[in-house]
């Protein structure tokens, strides 16, 4: 029994900590889209959306890993497994090319749009825009939802709820991001970037409250497409209410399992409301 928790606990581990589970949240939000507009799936649309959000958290997380000071469950976990992430991040590389190769030259235009202003924002050492931590969130929710949004709808007549499921995609990633300032206290702490940070600027408290206003708005947004997505209210509740609760010791597997988690739960309950 306890070999069996062993295993069940390091292939858990490696879903999470390889970013294959941030990764599924991003798939999930894009064949709920697939649902709510009653679209055709779109399979090289959805490998190369999975592949993508792999190689970019990958290698940003893997860059973090050569900081002695980023010690967390995450990194260490990363620093023992590198060479294995490294081998699927050539497999990812590989099938993103393949199937970005098969989209239509709008997505791929989406693609090179938000692959530019995460470039830009997080860079390279020191050439980059992350002094400007307020610019943070606000490029992350619009990297996912460029990505998830248009990627998506772009065979679709532009309408009025094509900029709601945008909105709604950015105040909801938006709202799952910021919590994540609140566990990243003790990296920033003495960095450059200290003093500058939302928790600094805002404290605890308040970041909670933000993330939670953001998560309503996305609500409002996903009613806006359709009245049905209501039915997500008692899920966007609990998860609200999680947040309020999270503090800077909160586990690792709080932010990374149950916040990116709301991602990967959002399309088996679209499934289950339009089936």
């Amino acid at each position: 029994m306890a070999s069996i928790k062993r295993i069940l606990k390091q292939l858990v581990d490696a879903i999470i900590f390889s970013n294959t589970w941030i990764s599924l949240g991003a798939l999930s939000l894009f064949l709920s889209l697939h649902i709510i507009f009653n679209l055709p799936v779109d399979y090289y649309g959805a490998i190369t959306l999975f592949t993508a959000t792999f190689i970019a958290y990958n290698l940003l997380k893997l860059n973090g890993v050569r900081f002695e000071s980023n010690d967390s469950i995450f990194f260490n976990w990363l620093r023992k497994y590198k060479y294995m992430v490294f081998v699927l991040l050539g497999l990812a590389f590989i099938s993103f090319l393949y199937c970005f190769y098969h989209l239509t030259f709008w997505q791929q235009g989406t693609y090179l749009l938000s692959s530019f202003l995460a470039v830009i924002y997080f860079g390279i050492d020191k050439y980059n825009l992350r002094k400007y931590s307020a610019l943070k969130v606000p490029i992350v929710a619009i990297d996912w939802a460029l990505l998830i949004v248009y990627s998506t709808l772009h065979l679709t007549d532009y309408t009025a709820k094509t900029w709601f499921a945008f909105l709604a995609v950015y105040f909801l990633i938006a709202g799952l991001t910021i919590p994540f300032e609140i566990r990243d206290e003790e990296a920033d702490t003495g960095s450059i970037y200290d003093k500058r940070t939302l928790l600094n600027r805002l404290g605890a408290q308040n970041l909670k409250i933000l993330s939670v206003v953001h998560i309503a708005l996305a609500l409002s947004f996903f009613i806006l497409i359709d009245i049905k997505l209501l039915f997500l209210l008692p899920f966007l509740l609990i998860v609200s209410a999680f947040i309020l609760k999270l503090n800077k010791d909160s586990k690792e597997y709080a932010y990374t399992f149950i916040l990116d988690g709301v991602l990967v739960f959002v399309c088996p309950l679209v499934y289950l409301l339009y089936a």
